[in-house]
């Protein structure tokens, strides 16, 4: 699900929008806020599903009269008259546009809009777009049962993935932009705070007498950059809690930071405190905040809070590493392509070992964590350890360092760079080689960029450049969609369509030289590539290959190659293995079946 990160970022896509709009107008956005009932979540008999809650007791309909031509859309209305949306169908209304607030706080998002302010759950994979108001009618063009849109041509990257539609939980809407949640799996969940009057940004406020009512649905834990004060209180008393139950002293550290209680049961607090202390953390904060502190993720918790200094590097490098992160802007006209600099950005920034192969650490960590002998294999952690000549930087002659990550199985199940022997007590896993996230194609992953419907609409590198150099003639012109100002898209050249393709190749190279390089300080033999690295070997020419050399590749050639091809895993619809495994079943049919099947085809002909 979007972690502290993804739901900041969408926080900060708004208040963006907000300070554009009051440049060129002089005058705070306001946007009406709609619920696309259609697209609601129904359940299943043997699991119920709510996607809506409101609370309207503070609201009169007579706040937002209504246009006697006012007309509610035939799905959406069915929908709302459903049990267990039936008390929020005054939402089906026309509302009135007012000033956009918004505010985060954990895993968590408020956005108010008019009369009402939406508490946001985002589930598993949902997420924010910010689309012009153009887009957004064309998108209604065609309206279905479910709303799921279809997109227009103009919006999809080509080539890409087949999915070509968007699925519209709610919107907000002004004369100029929109803001859609978006969320295919449709696990998003919002409650609804209705009054008699407008919101302002002052009641989303940390310390409002709001604040802590519109969290509640929820139970949102402690803003870590707004509410520092609360989060180190709730984290001294979760230091606390752990050093005093015994019960608690086997938990892992990794297993209190990612549990939603902090790994202690709820204690009937109201502030926010113990209950939900780690609130922005998920797996992904989790991997890369203990890696930066240079903390082997299976350390009981006890071991942290029963000592003062570490407690106190851990209290403080926490705080450090949460308020780093920061969204870069979008740079493309088409609000639905898949951004490449946004998605490199964000890995080589703000990804450090969750689902990485290979990480810089910067020489102060990467000295400290190998003087403590984390790095080596053969050290056992808590022993003495003096490093061999040649391992230690010299800092100011280097930046960083590129080390390898490794992923220790379950129980652990976590991306680490130290290899050193745990303690007994400790909780580890089987080690092997990590698999990289750029590795997985069309699923998405981890960053603002990388959700479904984004991810989606990627454009696949190698069918791209097999369109390129495979097709005779002079390339068509590309024209604007109809009505759209300004000059039409570049289409990338060969050379940056084999640097894209190419991505996954050298990424490999740069992981398996630097296990190499270790392997060799630490007098070890090179290990290769093991269970996590499930990259499939190279037996045929590639796409790249074959357009290095100039010669002629077509969409055949792709796809005759795409089973084997190392340097896309993922882009194509079946993994090597399931169609060899086909080919190999083809080969063993008995001969009566096979000749009832010719004779079968004969017949047809």
């Amino acid at each position: 699900m979007p972690e502290g990160p993804e739901v900041s970022a969408f926080e900060i896509i708004i208040r963006k929008a907000r300070n554009e709009h009051w440049r060129r107008h002089n005058t705070p956005l306001e946007a009406a806020p709609v619920i696309f009932f259609s697209s609601l979540a129904q359940g299943t008999p043997k699991k119920d599903y709510t996607s809506l809650f409101s609370n309207s007791k503070d609201y009169s309909l007579s706040s937002e009269p209504q246009e006697p031509s006012t007309m509610m859309d035939r799905w959406d209305h069915e929908r709302a008259q459903t049990a267990k949306y039936r008390s929020s169908s005054y939402l089906l209304r026309q509302t009135t546009p007012g000033p956009v607030s918004v505010a985060t706080r954990g895993k968590q998002t408020l956005i108010a809009a008019g009369y009402h302010c939406l508490t946001i759950h985002w589930g598993l994979e949902a997420h924010l777009l910010d689309i012009p108001r153009r887009a957004f009618d064309e998108l209604l063009q065609s309206p279905a049962s479910l709303r799921s849109f279809k997109l227009p041509p103009h919006s999809m990257a080509n080539p890409s993935s087949e999915v070509k539609n968007l699925t519209i939980m709610a919107a907000f809407i002004s004369s100029e932009r929109v803001f859609l949640l978006i969320d295919h799996s449709r696990l998003i969940r919002f409650y609804v705070t209705s009054i008699d009057r407008m919101w302002t940004q002052n009641d989303l406020r940390a310390g409002s007498e709001w604040w802590d009512r519109l969290w509640e649905p929820f139970e949102a834990g402690p803003d870590w950059i707004r509410e520092r004060e609360l989060s180190e209180k709730g984290l001294l008393r979760w230091r606390s809690d752990i050093q005093r139950n015994s019960d608690l002293h086997r938990k892992t550290i990794l297993e209190c930071m990612s549990a939603k209680d902090g790994g202690i049961k709820n204690n009937g607090d109201k502030d926010g405190g113990t209950d939900r202390v780690f609130a922005p953390f998920g797996r992904h904060l989790c991997n890369d905040a203990l890696h930066v502190l240079g903390i082997f993720p299976g350390m009981p918790a006890i071991e942290i809070c029963e000592d003062d200094e570490k407690f106190e590097a851990f209290h403080q490098g926490l705080f450090e590493y949460i308020s780093q992160f920061n969204t870069p802007d979008n740079s493309c006209e088409n609000f639905l392509a898949f951004q490449e600099g946004v998605d490199a950005k964000y890995s080589a920034r703000y990804m450090q070992v969750f689902r990485k192969a290979v990480v810089n650490v910067p020489v102060s960590l990467y000295n400290r964590i190998s003087s403590l002998g984390l790095l080596d294999p053969n050290h056992h952690i808590g022993g003495d350890y003096v490093p061999n000549d040649g391992i230690l930087i010299k800092e100011g002659d280097h930046t960083f360092v590129k080390v390898p990550v490794y992923h220790r199985g379950k129980p652990l199940d976590v991306y680490t760079v130290i290899r050193a022997k745990p303690p007994s007590h400790w909780v580890s896993g089987r080690e092997r080689n990590a698999r990289d996230h750029r590795f997985d194609g069309y699923k998405s992953t981890v960053g603002p960029a990388n959700f479904h419907n984004l991810k989606a609409n990627m454009t696949n590198p190698h069918v791209a450049l097999a369109d390129s150099l495979g097709k005779p003639g002079r390339k068509p012109k590309l024209k604007n969609a109809p009505g759209k100002a300004g000059r039409p898209r570049k289409v990338p050249s060969v050379a940056q369509l084999i640097q894209k393709a190419r991505l996954q190749e050298n990424i490999e190279v740069e992981s398996q030289s630097a296990r190499e390089r270790f392997a060799k300080m630490y007098g070890l033999e090179d290990e290769g590539y093991c269970l996590e690295d499930d990259v499939p070997v190279q037996t045929s020419p590639s796409n790249l290959d074959m357009a290095l050399s100039n010669q002629r590749i077509t969409r055949s050639t792709t796809k005759m190659v795409a089973g084997n091809d190392g340097l896309g895993p993922g882009l194509n619809s079946n993994p090597p293995e399931k169609k060899k495994r086909r080919l190999e079943n083809k080969e063993n049919i008995p001969p009566a079946e096979e000749n009832a099947r010719r004779s079968k085809r004969a017949k047809k002909l």
